[in-house]
């Protein structure tokens, strides 16, 4: 699959579409990739495939007292640095890549790994200055082609 606009930011969340210690699934370029919000505020995202058996990682669960994320298959657990915890000791390596984030006015922005061409954009804070954010209403995706999604949006 080739990449559209990289280099450019990609909105792929709200803050309030996270909930606390719960896994959201978002897919970007063709890649699937786990966010998760833990109680303090900080928000996680790594490949949404455990390296063991390639679960998918948004099916698994949040542990509260050590914010990491925990494999559906097996309960292996990994932090936000994707780095694997087993019976009490951390490894120094991780073992499932992490996905770059910009927390900018609670939107969530990411690069996917590229390098920055474009600036993330103000635009919403600008726009939403006398507004207050509801939530979203629901999630669909809609197959096209990006100039007719782009003609859409």
């Amino acid at each position: 699959m080739s990449i559209i606009l990289a280099g450019a930011p990609w909105l792929i969340a709200h803050r309030s579409m996270l909930g606390v210690n719960k896994p959201y699934k978002v897919v970007l370029n063709g890649r699937d990739y786990v966010l998760w919000q833990n109680q303090q505020g900080e928000i996680f995202a790594l490949d949404n495939v455990c390296p063991h058996l390639q679960a998918p990682l948004s099916d698994g669960w949040i542990c509260q007292q050590r914010s990491t994320i925990t494999c559906p298959f097996h309960a292996l657990e990994f932090d936000g640095q994707g780095r694997l915890h087993q019976s009490s000791q951390v490894r120094s390596q991780p073992l499932v890549n992490t996905l770059d984030l910009i927390i900018k006015d609670d939107c969530i922005w990411t690069y996917a790994g590229h390098t920055p061409k474009i600036p993330v954009p103000d635009i919403i804070a600008k726009v939403s200055d006398d507004m207050s954010f509801v939530g979203v209403a629901g999630e669909k995706s809609i197959r096209g082609t990006f100039l007719d999604n782009l003609l859409i949006n």
